[in-house]
């Protein structure tokens, strides 16, 4: 882990206290079936696992919109020599959003302000399309230097320098919950079965479980496609169940049998990795894992919806 030694002047928490600095917590919403807004409560955790606040939002079926307040009640505190900039300078709330899994990286100027500004107030607002996000999204608020007219001596002097050592604001969302969903996609393929499955890991204990590294595809060809969704059919219900749990089989046999990992509740894992996935089924379901027969047995056993366990 490496230090890094700044030497100009930082927000500190006296200061933030002086100019009045407030970021309230992120504000989650989308459009449910009837397109009403449906907000997702959130607590102060700071890591969000959609599913787990909210079971019906879909990260393929609907939209997510981010909004978050930010407001300065005394900006002036923080130009000048007491400040962090001087007074004839600007500058700046940003955001940082970025996803290794959803495959983007954006940098976002909130706000501008000088001296003379007063009471600002910041609603950002961030709306990603349905099927846009994958595994996790970072939110990263910080102050920075925007203009720079004259610099002071042990301030900073460099236009897009962050003015604190930590983000004003950081927060993680997760969208594709807690490891008891399975990302399904759909192919289309009139000579091919109904479905199969994609693996493609490097290592299931930081490799995010998301459709970037496994996903179920159901082929929209196949002349059983438009019965497996219809939600009165029990024997399409049980198809589409039977089809998510040997695609759970499938996983568990290849990462602990095939591949040899350990895989248990003292494990150095990812948040939303493979591994913690597979913990959270076999933690779940009781699925024992000494043997290929074992998995699928148990498995099977436990995850039919009409056994009477």
């Amino acid at each position: 882990m490496s230090s890094k030694f700044l030497l100009y002047k930082l927000l500190d928490e006296n200061l933030m206290k002086e100019a009045g600095i407030y970021l309230s917590l992120p504000k989650l919403s989308y459009a449910d079936v009837l397109n009403d807004e449906k907000t997702i409560e959130l607590d102060d955790s700071y890591s969000y696992k959609i599913n787990e606040y909210d079971s019906i939002w879909s990260p393929t079926e609907n939209e997510l919109q981010l909004t978050q307040s930010i407001s300065i009640k005394h900006p002036s505190k923080l130009f000048g020599l007491e400040g962090v900039t001087a007074q004839e300078n600007t500058l700046a709330i940003a955001v940082k959003i970025h996803s290794r899994t959803s495959n983007f990286t954006e940098n976002l100027i909130l706000k501008k302000f000088g001296m003379k500004d007063s009471d600002i107030e910041i609603d950002f607002e961030e709306v990603f399309e349905p099927n846009s996000l994958r595994g996790t999204i970072f939110f990263e608020y910080y102050l920075i230097v925007h203009e720079l007219h004259n610099t002071s001596l042990f301030q900073a002097d460099e236009i897009g320098m962050q003015l604190s050592s930590e983000p004003l604001l950081a927060y993680s969302v997760s969208v594709d919950g807690d490891g008891s969903e399975f990302p399904i996609e759909e192919f289309h393929d009139p000579e091919s079965g109904l479905w199969r499955i994609w693996m493609d890991w490097v290592d299931v204990y930081s490799d995010s479980f998301d459709s970037s590294n496994i996903r179920i595809l159901i082929n929209s060809a196949h002349p059983l496609y438009d019965r497996l969704y219809t939600n009165t059919n029990k024997m399409n219900q049980y198809t589409l169940n039977n089809i998510i749990v040997s695609s759970i089989i499938l996983v568990i046999q290849k990462a602990i049998i095939i591949d040899q990992n350990i895989i248990d509740e003292d494990m150095d894992a990812e948040p939303n990795s493979i591994a913690k996935a597979i913990w959270y089924w076999v933690s779940t379901f009781n699925i024992q894992i000494d043997s290929l027969e074992d998995i699928s047995n148990s498995a099977h056993a436990n995850l039919d919806p009409f056994s009477k366990e």
